[in-house]
């Protein structure tokens, strides 16, 4: 018991290491998560690399789906963007899940440790008994498969709380100001940090209702917050001013007088969901953890914990329904336009605040179960569990994701372990795509600036394997492809080149009757924007009088079939 305790910081950092381990000792022919995953390392790579990256808003640049505007892109202000400036693709993706993981498991740990420990256990001497539950419960967080694009977004709230809870208290250090100012680049607003705000708003309201004044350092700490974050995501703001009209926006918002109460009950999976961009993870372990600890405080009476589990647990399940009521809420800003086209201009997803409070949950369960009984077999009851949902965060692979995701953002290590597609090398298959741009060239007598290109998708799942994102790294000049932000116009242009099959959100992706392999597009359309070849790891049948196979090429993974549209 003393030994895991004493060493329990050092085997958290271990346990990390070894989840990642992978990347560093199998490099590019390791297997990380393609959706949500390095299927966006085009986007960060080709602006760092674009010579576009202090251009204004409305600048084209070409490449993706036909040309989109600066401001499609991440801000010249994302750490992201500078690591794909200075690093290989491959070095860049790495070092941010690195700095991931282990900023999640060290702001985790001082969250718990200088905060919720010392409120549920106030004798500091009595501490070190609790280090490896500290140090288990900040697994918990570290070790979830935190989605790499949105960077500190949500591995870094832990640290963010942890600074802002020193505010509170009036404890703060200048390491505080640092996480503050710097954590911003690192994140994105609109993703998550506007949501965090809720949570700095409620305990701003908290205690000057308890003390009868205002906690003047800490709000001068949310102001600064708030003004980085405009600064960081200033192109967003601009771009509601200079009134241009993104792809999400919608005609109308539906009233609250609408909303069918039924579906409310009936959307209850919404609380449990572990979602690509906000992993929760918390079956069995962390459900079983709570129930528990729940059932212990009762039998004790210990009402002032008991309560906030429930306070914890009802902000989690406002939050989860604040996200499904979005269309219905905005019906509030109609006397606030340009707010209103900024809120549906964006991702609004408030669930991203659930893997920081189901650690909040965890840790003061896993610690309240050891603290009601402080014996060696408490001890040990609270490290089985701990020990039980680390193996399990690192081994398991069957977690349920929204989308019906297989392969979703699974830790690195149980990626490699199953192996479920391409790894990176086969994924970015280099001399591949050179071969198929030199025939071009020697054939057509074509530069990729002269043409436009589609690709069809490696299978009919949402997430599909191959994508648009790959050709497009590669500098084709694409007319599908992925992006977060860009013209409602072209996305009407592209429903039309599609017949209208799908409504288009994040995913400009082709649809392919794989049944029939056959491709129904408005081929007049296609080449009235330039298109003159697909791209497609299928083979494509019908319709026979509108392409020609040119040739195929066979790569390391993919084998490409190239067509002409005549």
């Amino acid at each position: 018991m003393r030994y895991f305790n004493q060493y329990s910081f050092l085997i958290g950092l271990l346990i990390v290491f070894i989840q990642l381990s992978p990347i560093v000792f199998l490099g590019k022919s390791v297997y990380f998560a393609i959706p949500d995953g390095i299927e966006d390392i085009p986007t960060f790579y080709y602006l760092a690399h674009s010579g576009k990256l202090f251009a204004s808003n409305n600048e084209i640049l070409p490449h993706l789906m036909n040309g989109l505007p600066r401001v499609s892109f991440p801000c010249e202000w994302n750490v992201q963007v500078w690591l794909y400036y200075f690093l290989d693709p491959f070095y860049a993706y790495s070092l941010n899940l690195f700095i991931l993981h282990f900023v999640a498991f060290i702001g985790a740990r001082l969250l718990i440790k200088r905060h919720i420990l010392p409120w549920i256990v106030p004798n500091k001497e009595e501490h070190f008994n609790y280090n490896f539950l500290v140090d288990g419960s900040a697994l918990y967080f570290a070790l979830l498969p935190h989605w790499p694009i949105g960077g500190l977004s949500i591995a870094g709230m832990p640290l963010l709380l942890y600074s802002f809870l020193n505010f509170y208290k009036k404890i703060n250090s200048k390491w505080d100001w640092l996480v503050i100012i710097t954590y911003p680049f690192y994140s994105s607003f609109y993703f998550s940090n506007m949501f965090f705000l809720l949570i700095l708003l409620g305990l701003f309201i908290f205690g000057w209702i308890k003390h009868k004044k205002l906690n003047k350092k800490f709000l001068l700490a949310i102001i600064s917050f708030v003004i980085i974050n405009t600064f960081t995501e200033y192109r967003l703001f601009l771009s509601v001013i200079q009134g241009f009209e993104s792809h999400r926006e919608i005609a109308k918002s539906l009233p609250l007088s609408s909303l069918p109460l039924y579906k409310l009950i009936y959307n209850y999976d919404i609380l449990i969901k572990s979602y690509m961009d906000a992993p929760i993870k918390i079956f069995p372990f962390v459900v079983l953890c709570i129930l528990l600890s729940a059932s212990f405080l009762y039998i004790k009476q210990e009402k002032k914990l008991l309560q906030w589990i429930f306070i914890l647990f009802v902000f989690i399940v406002f939050i989860s329904y604040l996200n499904y009521l979005k269309f219905y809420l905005l019906s509030l800003f109609n006397f606030f336009p340009s707010l209103k086209k900024l809120l549906t201009s964006i991702t609004f997803r408030s669930y991203v605040l659930n893997p920081l409070l189901w650690l909040v949950l965890f840790s003061i369960s896993i610690i309240s179960i050891y603290s009601q009984f402080k014996n060696t077999n408490a001890w040990r009851f609270s490290g089985l569990f701990v020990t039980l949902n680390i193996l399990y965060l690192l081994f398991t692979t069957g977690t349920t994701y929204s989308y019906g995701v297989s392969n979703g953002l699974e830790s690195t290590l149980s990626n490699n372990l199953k192996k479920p597609h391409p790894n990176y090398k086969e994924y970015f298959d280099e001399q591949l795509f050179q071969s198929i741009h030199s025939y071009i060239k020697t054939h057509y007598h074509l530069n990729p600036k002269d043409y436009r290109c589609i690709t069809i998708n490696s299978n009919s799942s949402p997430y599909p394997s191959f994508s648009p994102m790959i050709p497009f790294y590669f500098g084709f000049y694409t007319l599908d492809g992925y992006c977060n932000y860009f013209y409602k116009t072209y996305k009407n242009i592209f429903e039309e080149l599609i017949l209208n099959k799908y409504k288009i959100y994040n995913k400009a992706y082709i649809p392919f009757d794989y049944t029939h392999k056959k491709l129904d597009i408005n081929f007049e359309l296609f080449k009235r924007l330039k298109g003159k070849f697909i791209i497609s790891p299928t083979e494509i049948s019908e319709p026979k009088d509108k392409l020609k196979l040119v040739n195929t090429f066979q790569g390391i993974y993919w084998k490409i079939y190239l067509y002409e549209v005549l």
